[in-house]
């Protein structure tokens, strides 16, 4: 019970993708447009164009360096933290002091 199988991670970007493919290709099929021979080509076109598409794009969103990182996480540029006195701070933000 300690050990928990990690999830697999599905790309956000399948989505979109797959709404798309149900309503240009699997609603067209099952409203009886699959018969036509018209309909064969339209769906080989349809998964092989946009499927193309999201190879390239998820082959490019992986091959970016820190693409997996939350922003929270990365390390570069180096953040530099300066010192601020309470009275920049006041006059920056428009706070009246505290009595």
């Amino acid at each position: 019970m300690g050990s928990a199988r990690p999830r697999a991670r599905i790309p956000l970007v399948l989505v979109p993708w797959l709404a798309y493919v149900g309503v240009t290709v699997v609603a067209p099929a099952v409203n009886g447009a699959a018969v036509g021979e018209a309909y064969s080509e339209h769906a080989v076109i349809t998964l092989g164009v946009s499927g193309a598409i999201m190879m390239l794009w998820l082959a490019a969103s992986r091959m970016r360096p820190g693409a997996r990182k939350p922003a929270a996480t990365r390390r570069w540029p180096p953040v530099k933290h300066e010192r601020v006195d309470r009275a920049s701070i006041r006059l920056t933000s428009g706070a009246r002091p505290r009595s």
